[in-house]
């Protein structure tokens, strides 16, 4: 009798831990289930922007296209009417939140200034009408309607202190200067700014020394550039650091001319504002 009282107890031991873990299961099925932790539907303001990209503009400017105006083949007429989509439905006034800083934004007024430009240049409703024209044909910007010569003024307005923004602005003038070969990014914007203005100096006319008049000429487009002196001299000794001609002229026009120009006259060359 006293060799079963362990193996009872062994079973009695058995049916209670097994018991207890139904209980146990039993119990958490019942349980609620835990609160659903739900992020907010707009980032903190703590969160970084993730920035508004211009590849699709890229695109159509990688397609060799250099002037505003000039026909584009079926593909790229496809990327720029999806960019355009894009302008028109954010910017730096209506989506604040995907521009991180201000070299963002002056990218985006530059490359809306250019894709525009080209979309109204090569629109056939559009072909027999002059440069002035085009400046004040309403366009869509940042969920609102605007002008090119709207958005010049804009960006001249957001780039303080910068004259290269100048270089960007063409409206579609055969003189005026070639587009850059891809769009412009808010984080590459310095680099771009210096590289575009590189192309333009080292372009055919943009910079002229005439030894024996003893006399610079460059492109009157730098007469219309702010945040440059307004002494005709002086805008142009500022010009050789803002928009260098090549090197091998830079040094001439030192040469003769004497480091602030001084023993030189300064002309500006109209720039063929006909239409491209």
């Amino acid at each position: 009798m006293s060799a079963a009282v362990p193996h009872l107890s062994a079973k009695r031991y058995t049916v209670m831990v097994v018991t207890a873990v139904l209980v146990l299961a039993a119990s958490a099925c019942r349980r609620e289930p835990t609160r659903t932790v739900r992020m907010p539907l707009n980032p903190p303001w703590w969160q970084p922007a993730v920035p508004l990209v211009h590849s699709a503009f890229s695109a159509v400017l990688a397609g060799g296209f250099p002037l505003p105006g000039e026909d584009l083949d079926v593909r790229r007429l496809g990327y720029l009417r999806a960019y355009l989509a894009v302008l028109a439905d954010g910017g730096p006034e209506s989506t604040p939140e995907l521009f991180s800083d201000q070299a963002h934004v002056i990218a985006y007024y530059l490359n809306a200034h250019m894709a525009w430009a080209h979309a109204l240049g090569s629109a056939p409703a559009l072909r027999g009408r002059p440069v002035d024209a085009l400046l004040a044909e309403p366009i869509r910007v940042d969920r609102k309607l605007t002008t090119l010569a709207e958005l010049a003024a804009k960006v001249r307005a957001e780039a303080t202190g910068e004259p290269r923004v100048e270089l960007f602005l063409n409206p579609g003038w055969r003189g005026g200067p070639r587009l850059p070969p891809s769009a412009l990014e808010g984080y590459s914007l310095s680099w771009q700014l210096a590289a575009q203005a590189q192309r333009c100096g080292q372009a055919a006319g943009f910079w002229e020394l005439h030894g024996e008049a003893h006399e610079v000429r460059l492109s009157a487009l730098v007469a219309d550039m702010r945040w440059m002196p307004v002494d005709p001299r002086l805008r142009t000794r500022r010009a050789l650091d803002v928009v260098p001609p090549p090197p091998a002229l830079g040094t001439a026009i030192l040469s003769l001319c004497g480091e602030q120009l001084q023993r030189c006259s300064v002309r500006f060359i109209p720039i063929d504002r006909s239409r491209v």
